[in-house]
């Protein structure tokens, strides 16, 4: 008898893990929590509070930047100490890291991906576009 356990991937080998999430600021707390389970699951534990600030900052630029009704996040493992996070809107526009002054509230969210990242970046599509980050096994910072 095969049991269905014995059949299913688990977080260690699968690829790829993705979330369709409310295109609304409460999204970011279950997308932390899939990045937060999906790296712990790969034995990456010392990624997780990086992996966790990054796809909450990834969550609020789509949110805040596109007001599309859905977002979907992922988790790539792209090599045994490299993960892929991603967050996917419908927008067509690219983001592009803000300057803001010292006293302003926002502006600093893809500032703060590119300091806990290995790399960062924006691949376009025909209905949208994935803007990711990628840490390694410590978390890039």
């Amino acid at each position: 008898m095969t049991v269905m356990a014995d059949i299913l991937p688990t977080l260690a080998t699968c690829i790829e893990m993705r979330q369709k999430l409310k295109g609304a600021a409460s999204s970011a707390c279950p997308a932390r929590g899939l990045v937060a389970r999906t790296l712990e699951g790969r034995g990456l534990p010392a990624a997780v509070p990086a992996g966790e600030l990054v796809v909450t900052e990834l969550v609020a630029n789509a949110v805040k930047h596109t007001r599309c009704p859905v977002i979907v996040v992922k988790v790539t493992r792209l090599a045994q100490d490299r993960t892929r996070i991603a967050v996917f809107d419908p927008s067509e526009e690219r983001p592009v890291p803000g300057k803001p002054a010292p006293e302003q509230e926002g502006g600093r969210g893809l500032t703060i991906i590119a300091a806990m990242a290995a790399d960062w970046g924006v691949e376009t599509r025909a209905t949208g576009k994935w803007v990711w980050a990628e840490l390694d096994a410590k978390g890039s910072w």
